[in-house]
Formats: structure tokens, sequence, C-alpha cells
């Protein structure tokens, strides 16, 4: 494959059928000027953020979030089976290209799709597995045959459960628990690579994740790598655990500034 190429747009790894129940929202209610959080406020905010990163990798929308040309044909096409099929067609193979790069549609292998999708897409890990799934998702919905060795690699029992309920939901807000401590014996995140991890880490392109609190009248954001692995996520999840029973010692009033706004 070419070598020296630019780096690409992070390949989207959001729930199919979450973005499908977007789109529907969007030919129910009209498309927005904008597509922000407050267009999806009956999701959660990983699966808002997931949903953006769809739309503007397939270029639905620009920089700013404004819905593009191809948006409004898409959603026009709206109930109309085999002409949405061909506008989706359209997105999908365009935004896909630089992607799968030379890879054969006809013949290509599972192995070869997940280079692509390593080397070209930004993803890895988890959430390449989720990268992978959307866009044959993506695909099937635009009628567009494929090699039937394409599949997506293996998912963990805990990422398929997180997908499942995610389908189930169509990505609405749903309190969080603890995860529960680590059990004796089990593998411990390797920190073999912490240094080279902290260095890779710096490179990558961020992205703010929001999350609604009781009475917060705005979200929670926490600042994460757009491609951070499920490891990754859990120390994330330790940090915050141990802060939040610290602060449950004397626990802070309401703030009733944000409320009062």
């Amino acid at each position: 494959m070419p070598e020296n190429k630019s780096p690409q747009a992070t390949a989207p790894y959001a729930s199919w059928k979450s973005f499908m129940t977007f789109l529907d929202l969007l030919a129910e209610m009209g498309l927005p000027q904008q597509v922000d959080r407050t267009v999806m406020s009956k999701m959660s905010g990983a699966t808002q953020s997931n949903i953006r990163v769809a739309l503007s990798f397939l270029k639905l929308t620009d920089s700013d979030g404004a819905p593009t040309d191809a948006l409004r044909r898409l959603v026009g096409k709206h109930g109309d089976n085999e002409a949405w099929r061909v506008a989706l067609r359209d997105v999908v193979l365009g935004a896909y290209e630089p992607v799968i790069s030379d890879l054969s549609l006809e013949n290509g292998t599972a192995d070869q799709l997940w280079k692509c999708f390593r080397e070209n897409g930004n993803v890895r890990g988890s959430t390449l597995s989720r990268a992978v799934r959307f866009y044959l998702a993506a695909l099937g919905a635009a009628g567009v045959e494929h090699s039937r060795y394409f599949k997506a690699p293996t998912r963990t029992r805990s990422a398929k459960a997180k997908q499942e309920s995610d389908d189930r939901s169509g990505g609405a807000e749903a309190p969080r628990a603890d995860k529960p401590a680590q059990k004796p014996g089990e593998k411990k995140p390797d920190q073999s690579n912490a240094k080279q991890r902290q260095a890779d880490g710096m490179k990558r392109d961020w992205r703010s994740h929001s999350f609604h609190l009781p009475n917060y009248k705005n979200p929670v954001e926490v600042r994460a790598p757009t491609a951070i692995t499920q490891e990754e996520w859990e120390l994330v999840n330790l940090f915050m655990t141990g802060t939040i029973k610290l602060a449950t010692r004397q626990p802070s009033p309401p703030d009733s500034a944000e409320d009062e706004g």
C-alpha cells in the first residue's frame, strides 16, 4: 500500500443503530442549523460524541457542525428506500476511500481490512472492532456488496455488552455503576511500555466527552484521546472513583450559580 500518507480522520465507531436513530430524528424534526449536544439531549455524552465523529467523517457536517449538502440529500430521501440507499452509497464510498485505499471490496481479507483501519483510520483495540462493524453495517445499508471474508475483530465481553446496551437504548442517557474491584488472579494492565504509551498519547487527537450529573445544569466534561483504549478508560475510571470517594466525606453543595442561569 502507498506510504507517507497524511494522517486521516478517525473512522466512526458509533453504534450503527444509534446513528440510524439519529438520522430518523433529523428526518422527523428537520435539519437544525447546527448539530450540537442540545439536538442530542436524550443521548448519553459518549453517544453524542461518537455520532458527531461519524457525521464529520462522513462529511455530513462541516467543522462547525453545520449540515452539508450531503446530509440534506440523505435526509431528503428518507422514506424512499432505493433513493436513500443510493445517497448513502455515495456518502460511504467517498468517505472511506482514503481508509480502504487499494483494498479490493470484492475479495479482500479481514486481516487486510483491519490493517487499513489501523493504519488509515486512526483506531485500534476495541475501537477497531467497533469501527469495522460500523463500516460493514454502512455498506450493508447502502446495498454495497463486499468480500465475504470481511468481518470485525472479536470484541471483549464487556465491549460487546456495552454495544448491545447502546443498541437497545438508542444511546439514551443511563446511570453508570462503578466498576467492580479487580479480582484475584485477574490480569493487570500491562505497564511495561508506559513511557512509550505516554509519548504516543501526546501525538493523538483529543476530544471532550460530556456527562450529566444531578443538581448541575451543565454537563461535566472529560477530555481524553479520540482513540483511547478500554484499558485506558478503566484507568480513568479508577482515578475518578477515588476522587468521588474523597468528595463524599464533605459533600459539595449543588452548583446553585449554574442552576440559577
